[in-house]
């Protein structure tokens, strides 16, 4: 993801919305910007939106989290349910936001969580 930033105005917030011409960045939101002008370019990782199960149970045992957040699940039948049959964490599943708040993890948070999961390999 990309991020134009004129001071606090966003300009652009994917790679869709700018384009590099002659030396100039052109926004689709802002339209040319003016070269007087300081601009920031951030480039941020895409956040996943989807996990495999088994990436986050490794985060969470990295973190030593794993037992925590299952005595969580455990205490409510439903999600114990969900989580004993689902094969991919979603974000923006019930089931995480329900741990997150538990846990007290803000956006920030399971974002960079995610991002560390989808990293994750076998062997």
């Amino acid at each position: 993801m990309y991020i134009l930033k004129n001071g606090t105005d966003l300009l652009a917030k994917t790679h869709e919305e700018i384009t590099y011409i002659d030396g100039s960045w052109y926004s689709s939101l802002g339209g040319w910007c003016d070269p007087e002008k300081a601009y920031t370019l951030e480039i941020t990782p895409d956040i996943p939106q989807s996990i495999k199960k088994w990436r986050g149970q490794v985060v969470l045992h990295r973190r030593d989290l794993l037992e925590q957040v299952e005595a969580i699940i455990v205490q409510s039948p439903e999600m114990n349910i969900i989580y004993k049959n689902v094969t991919d964490f979603e974000r923006d599943n019930t089931l995480i936001a329900a741990i997150a708040s538990v846990m007290g993890w803000d956006d920030a948070y399971i974002d960079e969580f995610f991002i560390e999961a989808s990293k994750v390999v076998a062997g």
